[in-house]
């Protein structure tokens, strides 16, 4: 699989969270991401409209090849890395946790763009 139009659409999502995340912190006072619940909450649904939205539906239909499994077993703990650092820094207003999650996320990001490259 070439890298196609979805990845673009992903990269342009990471390029938002990027921007999300720098905008937070050089502490701009904007509404949302001016703290750090709306930054985690702003990279939380970007990455999951760059990612999960643009997966392919027949993704586990047929068999997975075994750079597909590598990159599907490299992406499942950054997954939850990502989705518990978010969680946590959602309920405690962690700053670390938000760069958890920035960084969870570009990682997600990365993978699944070399993912598409190497096939």
């Amino acid at each position: 699989m070439r890298v196609n139009w979805k990845d673009g659409a992903a990269a342009l999502s990471m390029g938002l969270v990027s921007g999300v995340y720098v905008m937070f912190l050089r502490g701009a006072e904007l509404p949302v991401i001016g703290e750090v619940c709306g930054a985690t909450a702003a990279i939380s649904v970007l990455g999951m409209i760059g990612g999960c939205g643009m997966v392919s539906a027949d993704l586990f239909e047929k068999p997975l090849s075994p750079i597909d499994r590598f990159f599907m077993t490299t992406a499942m703990p950054l997954a939850g890395l990502a989705l518990a650092a978010a969680v946590f820094s959602l309920v405690t207003a962690s700053v670390g946790a938000l760069g958890a999650v920035f960084f969870a996320t570009l990682a997600l990001w990365l993978v699944a763009t070399l993912r598409h490259a190497a096939r």
